[in-house]
């Protein structure tokens, strides 16, 4: 169930509550009325009825705002992923591993969001275009893709990782408006040098779909 899902049952849900609880007190309210007049709010058993239900439907309101935050704080975090999410996850995980073991461009072109961004350093080995991206699009990125999909030690680590969501790392800030989640999958290994170089893909949900983004060398 997707998170706008969740907020609706949870809204239908307490304002049934709501109905419920304030339906018969609006009719009471003129006996509070006459029970505070005569000095009886505390010991009348109506003013304490009442007092109950006001107290109840505060404390409906209160579980209304938590259960929202909750919904909208949770939808990013890899702990408590929604099943939907979950299961959106696991099938991109799988088209992932089976893309790049092999070869199969097809399945890695579905699983990427164009323009897709790669460190310039990645392509040249140049530590000084640290800073710089190229911008690929899904009709120049495959003479590159040996040099950034096809690499052995990309393999590798993905085939160490059966569950995605031990080894996704959250990359930003969840996006409210336009309900976007971001994470990233890094790897270290030893590059020509002999110096342990860390290179990561960036992975973005949205509208239940995950894709990889970018790719870089992390510092």
């Amino acid at each position: 169930m997707r998170p706008f899902s969740n907020c609706l049952f949870i809204i239908i849900k307490f304002s049934f509550l709501y109905y419920i609880v304030t339906g018969r007190t609006q009719h009471q309210i003129p006996k509070l009325r006459q029970a505070l007049d005569v000095g009886r709010y505390t010991n009348d058993s109506v003013g304490l009825t009442i007092i109950r239900k006001m107290k109840l439907l505060l404390g409906i309101v209160f579980l209304l705002f938590s259960s929202i935050h909750s919904v909208g704080q949770n939808i990013c975090d890899l702990s408590s992923l929604p099943k939907e999410s979950k299961d959106s996850l696991m099938v991109f995980w799988k088209t992932l591993k089976e893309s790049v073991q092999q070869k199969d461009s097809s399945k890695l072109m579905s699983i990427c969001s164009f323009p897709f961004y790669v460190s310039y350093e990645v392509l040249t080995g140049n530590t000084l275009n640290r800073a710089k991206s190229y911008k690929f699009s899904s009709s120049n990125i495959m003479p590159y893709a040996d040099l950034i999909f096809y690499d052995q030690n990309f393999i590798s680590a993905l085939s160490q990782c059966v569950d995605p969501t031990k080894y996704l790392i959250p990359h930003g800030n969840f996006k409210t408006k336009h309900k976007i989640c971001n994470y990233m999958f890094c790897y270290t290994f030893k590059n020509i040098k002999g110096i342990n170089e860390e290179r990561c893909f960036s992975i973005t949900w949205k509208d239940n779909s995950y894709k990889l983004v970018s790719h870089w060398i992390r510092q």
